[in-house]
């Protein structure tokens, strides 16, 4: 134990009153200082301090930089980041209240058990939405590394004991660093004592992720000095060689984020989000365990193809009873550039059409929208989204004629052969129509039986507004390209122009609910406004049209991103 530990030991013992705070145990020791568990006798609740150490506690330039960043951090307001109630001090050492997260470390997890691919990727996510946050407020963590991570038993992830205050020399803080287990987690730049950036963070997280999916740190060295070369110079064993189950987007990632140049690492959160949400989509296997797949699949269906074939076992393609799961594919837009909007409106109500049917399973626009504008066969897509049959099409505009002409295939994934296929060319006035016909007439290709109340929903119309469902389509644009704020703004004005040419738009008060959920889910306003917002827009989508997927979807979100309410 060392000396400023010893020294709490006779300062702060359990029982004992600080405040309105009773002592219950020290929980954690640091190169930073001491952390106990904590009784808040007037809110009954508990909470942990961290004391400064004794090296820095005497230093008053750094008491002043701690009690500022404290004082900052705690006005971060983020599911993923520690909530800090609190900064004071007792006997003239600094100390902070936080939120006591009751779970495993990242830490404690690793030692148990591998973590798989979809855990880390999940993790990942939790981990940059919180430092989103942290960084949003001009702060930089500084002390990423497993132990520091915290899961509670619901999956939530809390990044927790900022690396407050920068260190007035690279010696000290290599040698605190050291004995907190932090050193393996330095950047490059940190190890030089150079000015540190957001990517500095980034860096550290690209070390948490390489141990995760290992189990073993990048950089290593018997002693100090060679840990600190390594992570300046050395690059770290291929992540592949020592796992085979990575996908490579995942890697890509990997090796962005581990850099030793901080300027050609991530330079924006956007940036990261992008990669990580492609990565979400494709998380399911990588490259050579596909290839393994394929090969010991197209052995195995050898074989058994041979042996079935011989003992006469196939019956006609009408005995087989195929899964009614299908993909409806971004409709093509032979128009305008600017008219891309609406092609992929037309194509997301058939899609929402389709999906209230009872018995046909339909894949999430998210996992189709990567298809669009890419020439893939349709036994690929099939095999990866696991969809039977596809639905294509292509939407071109005729504003002159003032009408669209909608071209439609049904494709039966296993032989690539057309099931069903129409055109369509209605004015304006009758789209909504042609796109519960085209739903139908889907549904009776495939077989699937329509109850009356599905036939009453689809025969319902969204709004009998045309200028009102242009706005709608075009917030529905900028809403699904991304989660940045202008993005979410545009959304927001759009869906607003939308209600304001019909108060009884059920569909745009419930888009409207999702933008503003997403707005605090963000941590772009965390105003407790914005969540009532986002219920009674929700509740009010459902009381125009009680049916409504769109309505009861924002109201999951409300719950999801505004009350972390995830049961």
């Amino acid at each position: 134990m060392t000396g400023s530990q010893s020294n709490f030991d006779k300062i702060i013992k359990p029982e004992m009153k600080i405040g309105h705070y009773r002592i219950i145990k020290k929980i954690a020791s640091g190169g930073m200082g001491e952390i106990y568990l904590a009784e808040d006798t007037t809110l009954k609740r508990e909470v942990a301090l961290k004391f400064l150490a004794e090296r820095f506690y005497k230093d008053t330039n750094y008491c002043q930089m701690f009690s500022k960043e404290a004082q900052t951090i705690a006005s971060v307001n983020h599911a993923n980041v520690v909530t800090v109630h609190e900064v004071s001090e007792y006997n003239n050492i600094p100390f902070i209240v936080m939120e006591y997260v009751q779970g495993n470390s990242l830490r404690e997890l690793m030692n148990l058990r591998e973590l798989s691919i979809k855990e880390i990727i999940d993790y990942l996510f939790q981990i940059f939405r919180g430092l989103n946050a942290i960084h949003q407020a001009g702060l930089i963590h500084r002390d990423i590394k497993p132990e520091n991570i915290v899961i509670d038993d619901h999956g939530r992830l809390k990044l927790i004991d900022f690396g407050l205050a920068e260190f007035k020399k690279v010696t000290e803080q290599l040698s605190a660093d050291s004995k907190s287990g932090s050193l393996y987690y330095l950047s490059p730049e940190q190890v030089n004592n150079e000015p540190l950036t957001r990517a500095s963070d980034l860096f550290s997280c690209g070390v948490v992720l390489y141990e995760m999916l290992t189990n073993q740190k990048p950089f290593s060295g018997e002693y100090e000095a060679a840990i600190s070369y390594s992570i300046v110079n050395e690059l770290p064993p291929p992540v592949d060689k020592l796992r085979q189950d990575i996908p490579e987007q995942l890697i890509t990632v990997l090796n962005k984020l581990l850099r030793k140049d901080a300027k050609q690492r991530y330079q924006s959160n956007a940036e990261l989000f992008e990669d990580l949400q492609v990565l979400s989509e494709n998380k399911s296997i990588s490259k050579s365990q596909l290839q393994n797949r394929l090969w010991i699949s197209l052995s195995v269906i050898i074989i058994v193809l041979f042996i079935l074939n011989y003992t006469g076992f196939f019956k006609t393609s009408t005995d087989i009873n195929k899964s009614n799961v299908l993909a409806i594919l971004p409709f093509e837009n032979l128009g305008n550039t600017e008219d891309e909007y609406f092609a992929e409106g037309v194509s997301d109500a058939i899609t929402t059409n389709l999906a209230g049917l009872g018995e046909l399973k339909v894949i999430a626009r998210s996992s189709t929208i990567k298809y669009k504008d890419n020439h893939f066969e349709p036994a690929q897509i099939g095999e990866e989204l696991g969809a039977a049959f596809l639905l294509t099409g292509t939407l071109l505009w005729d504003k002159k004629n003032g009408n669209v002409r909608i071209n439609t295939k049904l494709i039966d994934v296993a032989d690539n052969s057309y099931i069903w296929g129409e055109s369509f060319e209605p004015d304006l006035a009758s789209l909504f129509s042609t796109q519960s016909e085209i739903a139908q007439k889907v549904s009776s290709a495939l077989k699937v039986a329509i109850t009356e109340s599905e036939q009453i929903r689809l025969a319902v119309e969204p709004t009998d507004n045309l200028d009102a469902y242009d706005y709608y389509l075009r917030g529905n644009k900028a809403f699904y390209r991304s989660w940045y704020e202008e993005d979410l703004e545009e959304a927001i004005r759009m869906y607003q122009e939308a209600i304001v040419l019909d108060q009884n738009f059920a569909a745009a008060y419930a888009m409207l609910s999702r933008c503003y959920s997403s707005m605090y889910w963000e941590n772009y306003d965390l105003s407790q406004s914005r969540c009532q917002n986002a219920l009674d827009f929700a509740n009010k989508s459902l009381d125009l049209q009680s049916d409504l997927i769109e309505g009861f979807l924002a109201r999951g979100y409300y719950y999801y991103q505004c009350l972390q309410d995830y049961n």
